[in-house]
């Protein structure tokens, strides 16, 4: 006679990619539901029980039901969630911020579930897609593939950054602060976040330059000097390596889609 074998059926209740911005400061988690939280970036960290989990880009993180803590933005970025639940009351999984390694396909999953119309990921392959990565992370939980927290001179680092990203910063000086080389402390830093620190800081300053320009009418020298550029060449010349378009073309885009919106 075969097996039979004790399926867990996941519900998912919410699949979404809002745009956060870093000024509303820090959100409180707490849910009725599993949660999948997933950035591309290093954007936020999550603290609970007096412990704090930068999000990075190299896994999911998976927060089980009852969770309370709070969500921190280290800058304003576009965040990925799925909220889901599980039919299984012998899944008895503490509170916690568990990180869960991510294998490539399933990135490629969430990088589909992102660019789709949020409509599309409620329905057909977006909600089969939902299922494919709640289930994936739930398995590695059950597995016991949980990975360490971040290393904390690091995350020391990523706040220090969040705070005085508009000032001059020097990496060397920041190293040292740590008792490390600078050679060794971006290592570690691309080690812990996928980036380096200058990409960290330039990410930071773009962000804020992009709702500078959507939402004021700051000239541009002062938009520059207000994130950290002495000048507006410096800027422009940043700016369009980060995005393709100049800081003028990109307010002149932003508008006119405003326009165009019904």
């Amino acid at each position: 006679m075969p097996q039979i074998i004790n399926q867990l059926r996941i519900d998912v209740e919410e699949c979404d990619t809002p745009w956060v911005e870093m000024g509303m400061g820090s959100v409180p988690l707490g849910s009725p539901h599993w949660c999948v939280y997933y950035n591309s970036q290093v954007s936020a960290a999550l603290e609970y029980d007096g412990k704090t989990t930068v999000l990075e880009p190299s896994g999911f993180y998976l927060i089980p039901p009852g969770t309370e803590g709070y969500a921190h933005l280290l800058a304003t970025f576009s965040h990925f969630y799925i909220y889901f639940s599980v039919n299984n009351d012998d899944l008895d999984v503490a509170p916690g911020i568990y990180k869960v390694p991510a294998a490539d396909f399933v990135l490629e999953v969430i990088k589909e579930l992102i660019g789709m119309d949020p409509s599309t990921r409620k329905q057909g392959a977006g909600a089969l897609f939902c299922q494919l990565v709640a289930s994936y992370s739930i398995s590695r939980l059950m597995l016991g593939e949980i990975e360490n927290e971040i290393d904390p001179r690091i995350l020391a680092a990523l706040t220090y950054l969040q705070a005085y990203y508009a000032e001059e910063i020097s990496i060397t000086e920041l190293a040292e602060e740590h008792s490390l080389t600078r050679e060794a402390f971006s290592r570690l830093f691309k080690n812990e976040t996928g980036e380096s620190p200058y990409q960290f800081v330039t990410k930071l300053r773009m962000n804020k330059a992009r709702l500078l320009l959507e939402g004021s009418d700051k000239m541009m020298i002062d938009i520059a000097r207000s994130i950290g550029y002495k000048d507006q060449y410096q800027f422009s010349k940043a700016f369009k390596r980060w995005t393709q378009l100049s800081p003028t073309d990109y307010r002149n885009r932003h508008r006119l889609a405003a326009l165009e919106q019904p």
